[in-house]
Protein backbone atom coordinates (compact mmCIF):
# COMPACT_ATOMS: atom_id res chain seq x y z
CA UNK A 1 0.00 0.00 0.00
CA UNK A 2 1.35 3.37 -1.00
CA UNK A 3 0.44 6.21 1.37
CA UNK A 4 -1.29 9.09 -0.36
CA UNK A 5 -1.23 12.76 0.46
CA UNK A 6 -3.87 14.84 -1.32
CA UNK A 7 -2.72 18.15 -2.80
CA UNK A 8 -5.38 20.86 -3.10
CA UNK A 9 -4.66 22.40 -6.49
CA UNK A 10 -7.40 25.01 -6.15
CA UNK A 11 -5.79 26.26 -2.95
CA UNK A 12 -2.37 26.30 -4.66
CA UNK A 13 -0.77 23.71 -2.38
CA UNK A 14 1.42 22.58 -5.30
CA UNK A 15 3.14 25.98 -5.09
CA UNK A 16 3.84 25.78 -1.36
CA UNK A 17 7.56 25.83 -0.47
CA UNK A 18 7.47 22.33 1.05
CA UNK A 19 5.95 20.91 -2.14
CA UNK A 20 8.31 22.84 -4.42
CA UNK A 21 11.27 21.33 -2.53
CA UNK A 22 10.05 17.93 -3.74
CA UNK A 23 9.10 19.03 -7.25
CA UNK A 24 10.36 22.45 -8.37
CA UNK A 25 7.90 22.40 -11.29
CA UNK A 26 4.98 22.33 -8.83
CA UNK A 27 3.22 19.59 -10.78
CA UNK A 28 1.33 16.56 -9.56
CA UNK A 29 1.52 13.65 -9.22
CA UNK A 30 4.81 12.80 -7.59
CA UNK A 31 5.99 9.60 -5.95
CA UNK A 32 8.38 10.03 -3.04
CA UNK A 33 10.37 6.88 -2.30
CA UNK A 34 11.55 5.79 1.14
CA UNK A 35 15.10 6.95 0.31
CA UNK A 36 13.85 10.47 -0.49
CA UNK A 37 14.03 10.17 -4.28
CA UNK A 38 11.07 11.93 -5.91
CA UNK A 39 9.66 10.63 -9.18
CA UNK A 40 7.44 13.17 -10.98
CA UNK A 41 5.01 12.60 -13.86
CA UNK A 42 2.31 9.96 -14.21
CA UNK A 43 3.98 7.78 -16.82
CA UNK A 44 7.32 7.72 -14.99
CA UNK A 45 5.50 6.66 -11.80
CA UNK A 46 3.56 3.95 -13.63
CA UNK A 47 6.75 2.65 -15.25
CA UNK A 48 8.47 2.59 -11.83
CA UNK A 49 5.65 0.47 -10.39
CA UNK A 50 5.62 -1.72 -13.51
CA UNK A 51 9.31 -2.54 -13.01
CA UNK A 52 9.24 -2.76 -9.22
CA UNK A 53 6.03 -4.82 -9.01
CA UNK A 54 5.47 -6.54 -12.37
CA UNK A 55 2.27 -8.35 -11.36
CA UNK A 56 -0.35 -7.38 -12.20
CA UNK A 57 0.94 -5.44 -15.21
CA UNK A 58 -0.22 -1.82 -15.27
CA UNK A 59 0.69 -1.14 -18.89
CA UNK A 60 -0.75 -4.32 -20.36
CA UNK A 61 0.90 -7.49 -21.56
CA UNK A 62 0.95 -6.88 -25.31
CA UNK A 63 2.97 -4.41 -27.34
CA UNK A 64 -0.05 -2.79 -29.02
CA UNK A 65 -1.86 -2.21 -25.72
CA UNK A 66 1.23 -0.69 -24.08
CA UNK A 67 1.73 1.62 -27.06
CA UNK A 68 -1.88 2.81 -26.93
CA UNK A 69 -1.64 3.49 -23.19
CA UNK A 70 1.48 5.59 -23.74
CA UNK A 71 -0.18 7.44 -26.62
CA UNK A 72 -3.18 8.37 -24.46
CA UNK A 73 -0.90 9.44 -21.62
CA UNK A 74 0.98 11.69 -24.04
CA UNK A 75 -2.27 13.22 -25.31
CA UNK A 76 -3.30 13.99 -21.74
CA UNK A 77 0.11 15.53 -21.05
CA UNK A 78 -0.17 17.77 -24.10
CA UNK A 79 -3.78 18.69 -23.34
CA UNK A 80 -5.20 17.29 -26.57
CA UNK A 81 -7.80 15.02 -25.03
CA UNK A 82 -11.02 14.80 -27.04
Amino acid sequence: VVPRQPVNLLAGEQRAPEFLRRNPFGAVPILELDDGVVIPESLAIIEYFEEQYPQPPLLGTELQGRALIRAWERRCELGVVL
